[in-house]
């Protein structure tokens, strides 16, 4: 019994010590973890993908089973960013271009919080093809003659693509059929077609430019140049206006002075030519509407359009000639749609009266920079209301000049330095300058400039009505005018 109770003494202890390294073995096996599994992978995604979108998921397992964590060791140019869960997306505010890369490869690890892993990511850029732009086309202008014969080249309408694409051309809206366009844009007459510049002066077509997905469409004007049909036209010694008629039957008139003494030979452009020895004012009637020339040749000393009804019908002085011109007081009076295409200039050698010679006539801005005006006396309202001249005449000789009342009135865009003009002889200058466009620069330096002079005449009267300066030398100017020649500024505002 006592050998009994001494082994059984001795097996506790043994089977206990068995008991705790079984315990202790089993516990070692638990605690060893399994190191996450991560492969290389590769991602194909477009050049456009937004910042927004994810490119994809990362895969990598666990043996264990733990949460995995990912995180980007290796960056290229930190395009890249990563979620906790593995979403690969770019980073915020970067973006792809196959140009300049068509892959990136960076390096992304996995944790289970114990272990990690990394493994080489692949991002394929794909190239995203481009919109078709469409092509480009502006307005574009041209001019020929009028007697241009049929299936001759005018010139070639111009476009562009962005693309480069290879633009066929069409014509959309025609003029009446006139024209003809060649796929590569070439622009024709068309064949048995004719242009007339009496009848109209320019034509207007629709052209459509395209690259085979896209088109684009301009106003393409053709401008017809006349040729002059009156043979008298043609000389020099002519004095040559155009006037147009709308309606058929219309009668153009020309005004005259019954006062003074007329020889000439005047072609209406029609065919028809007359001689008119009598100071009556010419008229004739066109039988179709259009754009007519009108040549005069011979003694012919005035014009008066102020008294003429068709003065809205001149459109254009063309040659002033070798017409010994006695007077052009009232001579262009309201012809508001005349233009200035001279290049020669008037005999003014026997004219001493301008009045009111384009007076109202609001189209009107030539040159007459080159004017001889030594023998004139008046001036009075010359350009008064020619609210678009702004020619430079400011060096016209007007020593002979006694009254300039109202010349630049309310000629709203004329801004020239009058400052050299010899004004000695002026006896009036009411209202001259009234709501003209004359600048407070070339205001200051007109006065200023007649100040200097030694014959400033005395007691004037200067209209300047809503006109000023702000120039201390041109006020000690007009100082000197008033307190030592008498003058009166009128209206003069000099708010600076």
């Amino acid at each position: 019994m006592a050998q009994i109770m001494k082994l059984r003494n001795l097996l506790v202890p043994v089977t206990l010590l068995i008991l705790m390294v079984f315990s202790c073995g089993k516990d070692d096996d638990a605690t060893t973890n399994t190191e996450p599994e991560i492969a290389a992978q590769s991602f194909n995604v477009k050049e456009n993908l937004s910042d927004t979108d994810p490119i994809g998921t990362v895969k990598a397992t666990d043996g264990d089973g733990d949460k995995l964590t990912f995180s980007i060791t290796t960056n290229d140019n930190n395009l890249f960013a990563i979620s906790d869960n593995g979403i690969l997306t770019l980073t915020s505010g970067k973006s792809l271009d196959y140009a300049t890369a068509t892959s990136h490869t960076i390096i992304v690890s996995v944790s289970d919080g114990t272990d990690s892993a990394k493994a080489t990511m692949t991002i394929n850029v794909t190239e995203v093809a481009a919109a078709n732009q469409a092509p480009i086309i502006a307005t574009q202008e041209f001019e020929v003659a009028e007697d241009l014969e049929s299936n001759l080249y005018i010139d070639t309408v111009i476009a562009s693509d962005p693309d480069g694409d290879i633009l066929t051309f069409a014509i959309v809206t025609n003029d009446n059929d006139l024209f003809e366009l060649t796929s590569e844009g070439d622009l024709r007459l068309a064949d048995g077609k004719s242009l007339d510049y009496e009848t109209a002066t320019s034509h207007q077509i629709t052209v459509r430019a395209s690259d085979g997905t896209d088109s684009a469409e301009a106003i393409i004007t053709i401008k017809v140049s006349n040729v002059v049909d009156a043979p008298l036209a043609k000389e020099v010694t002519s004095f040559v206006l155009t006037f147009e008629t709308t309606e058929a039957n219309e009668i153009v008139i020309i005004g005259t002075d019954g006062g003074l003494v007329y020889d000439y030979t005047i072609d209406w452009g029609d065919g028809t030519v007359e001689t008119i020895t009598t100071g009556v004012s010419p008229s004739h009637e066109f039988t179709s509407p259009g754009t007519h020339t009108i040549a005069i040749n011979g003694k012919f000393p005035r014009i008066i359009m102020s008294q003429s009804p068709s003065a809205a019908k001149l459109m254009s002085i063309e040659q002033w000639g070798a017409i010994e011109w006695e007077s052009f007081a009232l001579a262009f009076q309201s012809c508001q749609n005349m233009m200035y295409n001279a290049t020669d200039v008037p005999d003014l050698s026997l004219v001493m009266d301008l009045t009111a010679m384009f007076y109202n006539a609001t189209s009107f801005n030539g040159n007459l920079s080159n004017w001889d005006v030594s023998t004139i006396k008046k001036m009075r309202n010359m350009f008064a209301y020619a609210s678009s001249f702004n020619g430079d005449i400011s060096d016209w000789k007007v020593d002979n000049v006694e009254t300039m009342f109202g010349m630049f009135a309310y000629a709203t865009e004329f801004n020239q330095d009058l400052g050299g003009w010899n004004i000695g002889n002026v006896q009036e200058m009411n209202s001259m300058l009234d709501a003209s466009g004359l600048s407070p620069e070339n205001y200051a330096k007109t006065i200023i400039g007649w100040a200097g002079q030694e014959n400033v005449p005395s007691n004037i009267t200067f209209g300047m009505d809503l006109m000023g300066h702000c120039d201390v030398e041109a006020f000690e100017a007009q100082t000197f005018l008033e307190n030592e020649k008498g003058w009166t500024f009128d209206g003069q505002d000099n708010s600076c």
